[in-house]
């Protein structure tokens, strides 16, 4: 009966071998965070000026176009 242990042991360590193909999508995430954040600062700046717009079209276009001369001075 031990020895049908170890085989069985045997078998879970053959069931934990599929971890290695976790590992290769952990990889691919790391490249996707890495293109991603550039296009989120730019898609955050654009996210800005449209809620401003959108600011104005309520009626706070005064305070709004304070910030955005700001803005595009930056």
């Amino acid at each position: 009966t031990q020895r049908k242990q170890k085989e069985r042991v045997t078998h879970a360590t053959a069931s934990e071998i599929p971890p290695p193909a976790q590992r290769k999508k952990l990889r691919r995430n790391p490249v996707r965070t890495q293109t991603e954040p550039p296009p989120q600062s730019t898609n955050d700046h654009g996210s800005q000026i449209h809620r401003e717009r959108n600011l104005a079209k309520k009626g706070y276009g005064v305070l709004v176009s304070e910030q955005t001369g700001n803005i595009y001075m930056r």
